[in-house]
């Protein structure tokens, strides 16, 4: 799956970030990531509080994108994107 879910983790910092609410789950959170991930600069991970924050990680090109275990109260994903040269059996025609 594209969100890359994981219990009880967080996103370190990565150099800009954007946070909504309410936000239902960790699938409506990775959702809103996904479709930033085109932009400038793109968001590559996201992080949600079971209080219903959801936070955009956007990748600035300044900091690794680093992920840790151990937060009881998030949940995060950092985007799986599949690029042409890397893509397999799945072919999509949606736009």
């Amino acid at each position: 799956e594209m969100c890359a879910f994981v219990a009880n983790s967080n996103i370190g910092w990565t150099g800009a970030e954007n946070v909504e609410w309410p936000v239902a789950g960790p699938q409506e959170c990775c959702d809103i990531c996904t479709s930033q991930s085109a932009d400038n600069p793109p968001c590559v991970a996201w992080v949600w509080i079971h209080d219903t924050h959801c936070y955009q990680k956007y990748d600035t090109g300044e900091f690794a994108i680093t992920q840790s275990l151990g937060s009881p109260s998030t949940d995060s994903g950092i985007l799986v994107i599949t690029t042409s040269s890397s893509s397999s059996s799945s072919t999509s025609t949606s736009s």
